[in-house]
């Protein structure tokens, strides 16, 4: 086991000082040159363009550009006359001169000259307060430019902020206020809510309600009453009870409760309940007439008969037999042990 121990040692130690090596020698990286976008796209510009050595004076040969031949040409022939119709920039103007081209106009107080109109001024636009309550007299501007100067104008007030009425119980109303509209508003009275009694339902929470005098009144809950079991007596006739949750649920009636049999004489016979939803027979009572009883003295008081009645009086020995039998076998188990303990005695 301590060999095997030792040899984990070193191929761990090996590995680990392979992996630090690895970590601290720096590798090369292989780095591609990818032109930006722009460059991309100013390189093969750059590369059609093309000057007319004809036209600049510049080092090189030219790129295929060949220059126009105008040798065949009569550049001399209809010459145009008189096609100057407008003067130019800093040309003299006037109705001797004529009149200016487009875009520039004559200007000057002795000595007329055409030349560009100065530039218009730029008219900001700037808008007037629209909150509510604002009292107006700032000055506007439209934005145009008209007269040799910025439009303006006054800005008007706004109507008043509304103002809302008061909400709490009780208040009488009757104060005037903003509406926010340029007008006034009434405030309405807020009466006292109507006094309520507390929820006497079956399984309100609690809470409260109101008294009729801006205050509350504190209501206790009503609980559900506790869930009831079905009677299993004998004779119930069946009908509801709590079932713990606000109502009521169906009970069946019960089997009716067991009677004996009549026993007076002259009972004709017939069945009673057994108390099992069952009935029962029971047998009728014969009423024997009196029989005379005479003497040596004469006639006595008759006797009187009891009827029979069915019920048996003697008594069930079963059980007890039973309990005899169960002592007897006890008794022998006991003497068992007790032979069995003598002889371990002996032994030792």
């Amino acid at each position: 086991m301590k060999n095997y121990l030792k040899g984990f040692k070193k191929i761990t130690c090996i590995l680990g000082i392979t992996f630090l090596v690895m970590g601290m020698v720096p590798l090369p990286a292989v780095i591609q040159v990818v032109p930006t976008p722009e460059v991309a796209a100013v390189q093969p510009v750059a590369e059609k363009i093309e000057i007319n050595p004809y036209l600049f004076k510049s080092e090189g040969e030219s790129k295929g550009l060949t220059p126009v031949d105008f040798s065949g040409v009569n550049l001399m022939a209809n010459p145009v006359q008189n096609r100057v119709a407008c003067q130019g920039q800093g040309e003299l103007c006037g109705p001797d001169q004529g009149s200016c081209c487009e875009g520039l106009r004559c200007m000057g107080s002795k000595t007329k000259r055409c030349l560009p109109p100065p530039p218009e001024p730029v008219c900001t636009t700037r808008l007037c307060p629209q909150h509510c309550g604002y009292e107006g007299g700032d000055i506007g501007q439209t934005g145009r430019f008209i007269d040799g100067k910025c439009e303006t104008f006054i800005c008007p007030a706004k109507c008043a902020c509304e103002e809302s009425c008061p909400a709490n119980c009780g208040y009488e109303g009757g104060d005037v206020v903003p509406d926010g509209r340029c007008g006034y508003k009434t405030c309405a009275a807020v009466p006292a809510p109507a006094a309520q009694e507390c929820p006497t339902t079956c399984g309100y929470p609690g809470g409260l309600v109101p008294d009729g005098k801006c205050g509350l009144t504190v209501c206790d809950p009503v609980p559900a009453p506790l869930e009831e079991k079905c009677p299993t007596s004998c004779g119930y006739p069946g009908g509801t009870v709590p079932d713990g949750r606000c109502g009521e649920k169906q009970c069946a009636k019960t089997a009716k409760c067991e009677k004996t049999c009549p026993d007076y004489c002259g009972y004709p016979g017939g069945t009673v309940p057994d108390g099992t939803g069952g009935q029962k027979a029971c047998a009728a009572v014969v009423c024997l007439p009196p029989i005379p009883v005479t003497g040596a003295g004469g006639p006595t008081d008759p006797l009187v008969i009891i009827p029979v009645t069915g019920v048996d009086l003697t008594l069930n020995l079963t059980g007890l037999q039973r309990l005899f039998m169960t002592m007897g076998f006890m008794l022998f188990g006991v003497t068992m042990v007790l032979e069995g303990v003598d002889k371990r005695l002996k032994a030792k």
